[in-house]
């Protein structure tokens, strides 16, 4: 039985944040192996250098530091507002020491209708808010924001303010940062999951399923890592003061908001063929920029096999210093052997045999898929590529070699789609924004109220870093 789009994405993010799970404790210790090699690098090259000093004249310089020189600038001391509702409410809420049961993990830091949150179930979504952000495309740019991952949270500055409204205020220290993300995305699931139960919402079958799964996947998982237990397993990645129990209860409320808001939630929200037009229209200038536009062409999908004049450019055709193309006789040779490859397909001009062809041949990245594009777009591909694809004749089986900057293309048409990718992708962008302010509006029905003067995070980086 073929399985809903729905139950295919949801397996996928799950087997993600398992996986998450998985690499968390892995990662961790691999971090701190290599902070402690470092570290020993550091010490032999100081060393080294002190050798060196004592064994020559001392210098005659007797300038002193200026304490204000601006390159030795002051640490960080994040700020602590005493305020229950924010994330700054204490200026660190580090602590190396937690176990589990102990009374700061067993300590109530939210409530909502009908329920509470401990520190301990906290941490995990504290942690898991960290480690989506660096799993994220803004965790590639983490250093450029600041952010050490190896180092301790609390010692180091965002970019985000304390208070938006105030254009002297200090900043929140990353730790205080994720602080807030994690309030805030709490809230929401909270929120989906009391409206799922409000309305009676049972569980799917296939979400039930991973759900009645989930302890013995974990527990799997950390006997395959080398952990005596499961709690250990979970400690590695959420704090020493953390269990399974804390992660299953995660993850129950996740699975339950998250069910929620894909069966129920989204199928409420569509859109017109005259409102995904009107929508794209308005935006068309953003579209535009990620080379999307409208057009009547449908999309296509092609095969080709790329034969490529040399891996590298060889000439700098401008005179920047930079290589740009190729010389006369790295095009001829790749000419030649395009047309060496084309002949040997044309002995039996099969898409089977193309794709063969591909896979042996083809210096482009999807070779391994025989040379597949699927639902190419108009203007997505280089204009020499683009044009042979959407000529107004063009129809299944056809063939030919294309010229391009990149070399020879041996192409081979496989179909015309009954899509159009500027179309899909504003629908799908509409329906996406409706499904936000849906589930927004949804989530706010529902009130958490954090006090944040409780709230004691396990220390992850320091603790496992401590450990080797």
């Amino acid at each position: 039985m073929k399985k809903s789009v729905h139950t295919v994405r949801w397996q996928k993010l799950l087997r993600a944040m398992l996986a998450v799970l998985l690499m968390a404790a892995l990662c961790l210790n691999m971090v701190a192996c290599a902070k402690k090699d470092d570290t020993k690098d550091k010490q032999t090259e100081s060393t080294a250098s002190t050798e060196e000093s004592e064994s020559t004249e001392p210098s005659e310089s007797n300038e002193e530091t200026d304490p204000t020189d601006e390159s030795e600038s002051e640490p960080f001391a994040p700020v602590g507002t005493g305020e229950a509702s924010s994330p700054a409410a204490k200026a660190t809420y580090s602590t190396t020491t937690a176990a589990p049961g102990d009374a700061d993990m067993k300590t109530v830091v939210a409530t909502y209708d009908g329920g509470t949150l401990t520190n301990s179930e906290f941490n995990v979504y504290f942690w898991m808010e960290f480690y989506n952000f660096l799993n994220s495309e803004m965790g590639s740019y983490a250093s450029m924001l600041g952010l050490d991952p190896d180092a301790p949270l609390a010692g180091q500055a965002s970019m985000a303010p304390i208070d938006e409204n105030d254009e002297n205020s200090a900043v929140m220290s990353w730790e205080q940062y994720f602080l807030q993300a994690t309030m805030q995305n709490y809230a929401y699931y909270k929120g989906l999951e009391l409206d799922a139960k409000a309305q009676n919402f049972v569980l799917p079958e296939s979400y039930q399923k991973d759900l009645d799964n989930l302890e013995k996947n974990v527990k799997d998982s950390a006997t395959e890592s080398g952990y005596e237990t499961a709690d250990e397993f979970v400690q590695a990645s959420f704090g020493s003061g953390t269990t399974l129990q804390d992660y299953v209860a995660y993850m129950t409320s996740y699975i339950y908001s998250y069910a929620y808001y894909e069966t129920v939630l989204a199928p409420q929200c569509d859109a017109t063929d005259e409102e995904v037009t009107a929508y794209f229209d308005e935006n068309a200038d953003t579209y535009s920029q990620s080379g999307i536009q409208k057009t009547d062409k449908h999309d296509v999908s092609v095969r080709h096999i790329l034969i490529q004049p040399a891996e590298e450019y060889s000439v700098d055709s401008d005179g920047d210093g930079k290589n740009d193309s190729y010389t006369d006789e790295e095009w001829a040779a790749a000419e030649e052997k395009a047309n060496t490859v084309y002949a040997q397909w044309q002995q039996d001009p099969t898409e089977e045999n193309f794709i063969n062809l591909a896979k042996d041949n083809s210096a482009d990245g999807n070779a391994s898929t025989g040379g597949l594009y699927e639902n190419v777009h108009p203007g997505q591909m280089v204009e020499e590529f683009s044009n042979w694809c959407f000529d107004d004749t063009r129809a299944t089986g056809d063939n030919g070699i294309v010229k391009t900057q990149y070399g020879y293309h041996i192409m081979y048409f496989v179909s015309t789609a009954d899509t159009f990718t500027w179309f899909e992708t504003a629908k799908s962008d509409l329906v996406g924004q409706q499904l936000g302010d849906l589930s927004k509006h949804v989530s706010e029905q529902y009130t958490v109220d954090f006090d944040c003067n409780k709230i004691v995070l396990c220390d992850v980086v320091t603790a496992n870093t401590a450990k080797q």
